[in-house]
């Protein structure tokens, strides 16, 4: 008899209504690969389960959002039901999948009213005091380093189980006090522990992709390990570089003054380079997949880059790989990336072609900074470079909008195309760029609003 994991991780549709409501979602999930169902469950899971793992708890992962989103007759309740496990764990990590969230946890208490719930993530973080208030939450964990306080709360939980009945000295509320980070409750009593738990060393924080493989031959269960729609048909693996910024971009959650805020984190905290290299050679083994490496090198400082790409010398250099950048590098990181990468691609989010407005979000270079830099990789040989701009920003008006559009149409006849990069560009369009309408001859610079 298979048995029951300690841990279950769910990740919720955005709305769990979907498939019964006529929804206009808007444009959520434009830079995510997922549809607005926002069936991409985050990073966070695999990093929880490798860390849980090597600690002897079982994890699985269960997307729910992917499962309704491709099997119209999937049963959500009765799947549920046959669940067992010690504790449930949800996400709510992008706001967009509150309301699926809680409606997912309710289910869980309607079928497993003993069994705890606990929620993580930046927006259960952030909204924690309104978050515990919900009948089918008992615990949150905030911040951006949960992997102990959530092995700490199933030990806790472990323990419970074993001795409680006959460890009369057995005190509840004085062990939970004990892990750091975690939001609990005892007759309807909210009780907040300090966030203390800010990773600082992250060497224990893995990205080993095998982890999904082996869940699907544990539980045969493709489906529920899915990372997001269409990802066998563009498998794209993620691998984070950083917790924490050192930016202060007024629109962005992930900013330094965001993470200090539900976080506590004042500094980010950088992962080894070589480790970045071992994990990319560790995925192209099992997956033949472009990787992205998520957060700027560059925030790192220049010797943190050049031993990245000296360690990144031992790969094989038909990797497709993606760099993000939060300001134009200069081109020497250019040169780095062209002399140990042949299918490299950038991506930057100037927000707006308004310097001023960009300056008021925390972005200081310039346009020209943007395309001195951008002409640069192109020379360079890179793949492609994508451009994202945002609508909505303060001062940003109906005329400053349609003056991006203008610059983008300036930023193209700026720039002397390579014709022989378009067709490869254009194999890539379908997937990642929602372009603006009068592009009709795209060359290898997205621009996405």
């Amino acid at each position: 008899m298979k048995k029951e994991p300690d841990l279950i991780l769910l990740h919720a549709p955005s709305v769990y209504d979907f498939r019964k409501k006529s929804i206009m979602f808007g444009p959520v999930s434009d830079l995510v690969p997922s549809t607005p169902i926002f069936e991409m469950y985050p990073i966070g899971f695999l990093t929880i389960s490798n860390y849980l793992n090597k600690r002897g708890i079982s994890v699985r992962i269960i997307n729910i959002a992917y499962r309704m989103y491709h099997e119209p007759n999937f049963d959500v309740e009765k799947f549920i039901q046959k669940l067992n496990p010690l504790i449930f764990g949800i996400d709510l990590h992008w706001l967009p999948h509150c309301q699926g969230a809680i409606e997912i946890s309710k289910i869980i208490k309607k079928y497993h009213p003993d069994v705890p719930i606990v929620f993580g993530g930046f927006s259960s973080s952030y909204f924690w005091e309104e978050l515990i208030k919900f009948d089918s939450v008992d615990f949150i964990i905030r911040g951006d380093s949960t992997e102990e306080p959530l092995f700490l709360l199933i030990k806790y939980l472990k323990n419970i189980n074993s001795f409680f009945k006959n460890n009369k000295n057995f005190n509840i509320i004085e062990d939970l006090r004990k892990i750091p980070n975690l939001v609990y409750k005892k007759n309807a009593v909210a009780y907040n522990n300090p966030v203390k738990c800010v990773s600082k060393d992250l060497s224990e924080i893995d990205f080993d992709y095998r982890i999904m493989f082996k869940q699907v031959l544990r539980y045969k269960d493709l489906r529920s390990i899915m990372p997001f729609h269409d990802w066998f048909r563009y498998p794209i693996t993620t691998i984070p570089i950083v917790r924490g910024c050192k930016n202060i971009c007024a629109n962005c959650g992930g900013s330094k003054f965001a993470f200090n805020l539900f976080s506590s984190r004042i500094e980010p905290a950088f992962r080894q380079p070589k480790k970045l290299v071992e994990e990319i050679s560790l995925i192209r083994k099992y997956i033949k997949s472009p990787i992205f490496l998520l957060g700027d090198l560059n925030s790192a400082g220049k010797d943190y880059v050049k031993e990245f790409f000296g360690y990144a010398k031992s790969l094989e250099d038909s990797i497709q790989i993606f760099f993000e950048f939060f300001e134009p590098p200069k081109n020497w990181f250019f040169e780095c990336a062209s002399n140990v990468f042949k299918n490299v691609c950038y991506e930057i989010s100037p927000d707006t072609h308004d310097e001023n407005i960009r300056s008021f979000m925390g972005k200081t270079y310039t346009n020209e900074d943007l395309f001195n830099s951008i002409s640069f990789a192109l020379s360079k040989g890179a793949l492609r470079f994508d451009l994202y701009f945002m609508t909505g920003l303060p001062h940003q008006t109906k005329e400053s909008i349609l003056e991006t559009v203008d610059f983008c149409n300036d930023f193209y006849k700026k720039l002397n195309w390579n014709p022989s990069l378009c067709h490869l560009f254009r194999q890539w369009l379908h997937f990642w760029i929602l372009a603006v309408g009068y592009l009709k001859n795209q060359k290898n610079l997205a621009i996405s609003f």
